[in-house]
């Protein structure tokens, strides 16, 4: 089974929640570099995004081909390729899972890809406007920008504790973040949190 733990992604968790078991069809846009295809060492699909739709990952490739004609050089081709590939994303247990999916030799790009592009994108919706979170950022740049959703929010104390111990990438861990109303405050480095140290 391909899956990943919710409680890593818990306002996807959340979101697949309240649809009572059904699973939701989404659309990963892949960006291929037709020139390595062709030249190089073969063919790499990237993950560029995750859409709800297949309108809106065309809308999302219709502007990335206008904006090569308006910025790219004169008579030189754009070497991006896109594909459309439609996936579906179910919550079962504590387990975020893709029905059916069956990875490429071309994919280059992991299901937490998938999971962490899909909350990029819709999250922010989800977020209830008066409760605490916790963000566990990998990146202190986050904390300004507010714009990198590399991790996952947290529901409580003993989640980011639990993020902190058992993740694989824990040692690249570089804040905690207090979030209310989706906006960022108070933020702590991970050994002080490690040491007890509360936010709020």
């Amino acid at each position: 089974m391909h899956s990943v733990r919710a409680a890593a992604y818990p306002l996807l968790a959340s979101f697949l929640s309240a649809r009572e078991g059904r699973a939701i069809d989404v659309v990963a846009l892949l960006g291929e570099d037709q020139y390595e295809t062709l030249f190089g060492d073969g063919r790499y699909d990237y993950l560029r995004n995750v859409f709800l739709s297949e309108a809106e990952a065309q809308r999302e490739i219709e502007a990335h081909n206008e904006d090569w004609q308006r910025t790219g050089a004169e008579g030189q081709r754009s070497w991006r390729g896109f594909h459309l590939r439609p996936l579906r994303i179910a919550l079962e247990g504590d387990q975020i899972t893709f029905p059916g999916f069956e990875k490429s030799s071309a994919d280059s790009f992991s299901l937490e890809d998938i999971a962490r592009l899909f909350v990029r994108r819709y999250g922010m919706g989800y977020l209830p406007s008066k409760e605490l979170f916790w963000y566990v950022a990998w990146d202190a740049e986050w904390l300004v920008s507010f714009g990198a959703f590399d991790n996952c929010f947290c529901y409580s104390e003993a989640a980011v504790t639990e993020v902190l111990a058992t993740d694989p990438r824990a040692a690249q861990i570089s804040r905690v973040a207090a979030i209310r109303g989706g906006k960022p405050g108070p933020s702590l480095g991970r050994a002080d949190w490690l040491a007890g140290a509360r936010l709020l």
